[in-house]
């Protein structure tokens, strides 16, 4: 998401507050010139503290917007917007939508014809269209600079310093119990091999990784794809 905002000229900051120890003092220098607060949830634990920051944001900063996105809001985006002080939901993949939602709320322009999200207006909520899925070739590397890529790399795999790398999206079966249903209507999209190995390469030559964990939901749908990689 941060790549995507950045490539049209945006400057994201990504806190982490499993991983930053100050986040409030940070959203508190940042959040004065930000056009909205982004947060990201499974469903789980992560609603805690995702409600925590956006509580803490619209006590210091009122008025600014909080977006919620990730498999949890777009699952649930109505019991999610019940929450006061949650404002837009992003429903499934956001880089294009968030985009859209960030240019809306800088022009102050309505959100009415933004596809894929879920809002309030009139104390109502309203739900638009879903946006198509984007072809994930085409997007911009991720922004790895944006953190500390120490903080996020495994030793539980193979290597000394492995890190997850996604390199696709969704899965094409049916299991009952998958968000994959909703979330990705059951479609399957993969970066190319190509793709695949400058990312890798980019990583082992710029952060010294020497390990990669595929954590796509399921990684061998194409057994060629594989085979290239």
């Amino acid at each position: 998401l941060a790549a995507y905002l950045e490539q049209v000229g945006y400057s994201p900051v990504i806190i982490d507050v499993d991983v930053v120890p100050d986040w409030q003092d940070l959203i508190l220098r940042q959040a004065a010139e930000a056009i909205c607060v982004g947060i990201s949830s499974l469903t789980g634990y992560q609603i805690h503290s995702g409600l925590e920051v956006t509580n803490f944001v619209k006590a210091n900063f009122p008025n600014l917007p909080v977006v919620w996105g990730g498999v949890h809001p777009t699952l649930l985006p109505a019991q999610t917007l019940e929450e006061k002080n949650i404002d837009v939901v992003v429903r499934g993949e956001g880089e294009a939508t968030l985009l859209e939602v960030v240019n809306c709320l800088r022009d102050n322009k309505p959100m009415d014809d933004v596809l894929g999200i879920s809002f309030k207006k009139n104390g109502q909520v309203i739900n638009n269209l879903d946006r198509q899925f984007l072809d994930i070739n085409s997007l911009p590397d991720p922004a790895w600079h944006l953190v500390d890529l120490k903080k996020y790399t495994s030793t539980d795999y193979v290597s000394s310093n492995t890190i997850p790398l996604q390199t696709t999206r969704g899965c094409p079966h049916r299991c009952t119990y998958c968000y994959n249903i909703e979330f990705n209507k059951m479609s399957w999209r993969a970066m190319s091999p190509e793709k695949v190995f400058h990312l890798v390469s980019d990583l082992i030559k710029k952060y010294i990784i020497d390990g990669v964990a595929f954590c796509d939901d399921n990684f061998f749908v194409d057994f060629d794809r594989v085979k290239k990689i």
